[in-house]
């Protein structure tokens, strides 16, 4: 019975050093990957960065803000006005009596 544990023991102590190294290895490829997104994160970061600095620089006659025409301000998903109840009260009562 000692042999038989010592045996299991031993397969269990094999198996998890089998998955400590491959483990190992994916964490190891996924840092080298994290590592390479973010060189290019970074390189399409300064590109964006460069590209607004040069279409800043030919905006010299233009607007500064970024300010909506009056019409268009709110867009589609602008809340219309309502007038108060009193008023509309008002203007039905005027239209019944002339």
């Amino acid at each position: 019975m000692l042999g038989t544990m010592r045996a299991r023991v031993d397969n269990w102590t094999g198996e998890r050093q089998q998955l400590i190294t491959q483990l190992s290895t994916v964490v190891d490829d996924a840092q080298s990957l994290l590592a390479d997104l973010g060189h290019r994160a970074q390189r399409s970061v300064q590109t964006l960065a460069s590209s607004a600095r040069r279409a800043r620089a030919g905006d010299k006659g233009r607007r500064k803000t970024a300010r909506q025409p009056k019409g268009m301000a709110g867009g589609l998903e602008r809340k219309s006005h309502t007038l108060p109840a009193t008023a509309r009260r008002k203007m039905a009562n005027k239209g019944r009596s002339g």
